[in-house]
């Protein structure tokens, strides 16, 4: 996963520990069409976020409700961030 500085920075701002953008950037890079549609967490115990950062670098949340159906723009890259019970994974895919 190549990120401008300015996106690194961002991130972990707001989104991810120091530590974690090391691991984000070393994920391999999934297909957008081949995601697994499977059911996003929304409970204390167990979260999925899900980010997309465009190729301008912008970053955005993205409505789980409406996940299955969002297509990313040509280029841009999705984060889904998951947490469980304070144990966090990451899967990355572009369109």
């Amino acid at each position: 996963m190549n990120l401008s500085e300015k996106v690194k920075a961002k991130l972990v701002s707001d989104h991810l520990f120091e530590q974690e953008l090391a691991t984000i950037e070393a994920l391999k890079v999934e297909k957008w069409h081949d995601k697994v549609f499977r059911h996003l967490w929304d409970m204390p115990e167990h979260e999925t976020v899900v980010l997309e950062i465009t190729a301008r670098g912008k970053i955005s949340r993205i409505n789980k409700v409406n996940f299955k159906e969002y297509l990313p723009p040509k280029g841009a890259y999705v984060l889904l961030i998951e947490t469980e019970n304070n144990d966090r994974s990451f899967r990355v895919f572009q369109n």
